[in-house]
């Protein structure tokens, strides 16, 4: 029986010459931080990605930080603002704001961040799923540390006016975060136009496997670590990588 599959929100079948090409990538088993031979071919292959990534999105190599989905991106943005800005004893910054319609992954952490004491404010949407741009400026304060609002929505397909929210948030000396996860794949991406300091992605979302995303973090921007422990990917987030996902 033929089926057609109308579900790649949720996630999108493999790409054929991911499939066809596994066999080779996995045949490179070493760990991309060992500085003997074992270990050249899978640093070569996850710097390979980071440079096809980052030219497919349009930013700096070196602004490409790989995880293991989306919804640690998501985490790893939100609270690596917050705990960087907590870091000194007196906190010039701690309003926060988050659409409504927000992935669960970016909802809930915000609910975490106010369990730590962050200040969060919601920004709502009409029946349309559409955001207030002159509501939205008023809810911007001189406090205000990061907003975090989606590039597109995974149930209405709205596209949200990124850029135009992002410049509202410089003005008043806030970074912004988007997560783009649905927006990869689907449409016309350059993050460097956007103008956000923070974007997610799933590999999952756009055809390969599961297991792997993208942070971008935009040069400047500093982050406290989601996971501590070796110095992979500049420091910024331990663990050995996940050569064939990342591939």
């Amino acid at each position: 029986m033929k089926r057609i599959y109308f579900d790649h929100n949720a996630t999108t079948p493999i790409h054929p010459e991911i499939l066809e090409r596994s066999g080779q990538w996995l045949k490179s088993w070493g760990n991309a931080s060992s500085i003997h031979q074992s270990g050249r071919e899978p640093k070569t292959i996850i710097r390979e990605a980071r440079k096809n990534f980052s030219d497919l999105i349009h930013v700096n190599q070196l602004e490409v930080i790989f995880t293991a989905g989306g919804s640690e991106s998501n985490n790893f943005a939100i609270k690596g603002i917050f705990f960087q800005n907590n870091k000194s004893t007196a906190i010039a910054k701690n309003h926060y704001l988050v659409s409504t319609v927000e992935h669960p992954s970016v909802l809930e952490t915000f609910e975490f961040l106010k369990r730590q004491g962050a200040d969060v404010e919601y920004i709502d949407v009409n029946k349309f799923g559409e955001i207030d741009l002159e509501k939205f400026e008023r809810q911007v304060r001189s406090d205000t540390a990061l907003v975090s609002c989606m590039l597109a929505n995974n149930e209405t397909g709205h596209v949200f006016p990124i850029r135009k929210m992002a410049k509202i948030a410089h003005e008043k000396g806030a970074l912004f975060h988007t997560d783009a996860v649905q927006a990869l794949g689907k449409m016309s991406l350059n993050i460097s136009e956007l103008e956000v300091d923070l974007a997610s992605f799933s590999g999952h979302k756009f055809y390969a496997l599961k297991g792997v995303g993208v942070l971008y973090v935009r040069t400047g921007v500093r982050l406290e670590n989601l996971i501590h422990g070796g110095g992979q990917e500049r420091n910024r987030r331990a663990g050995t990588e996940n050569t064939l996902s990342i591939a």
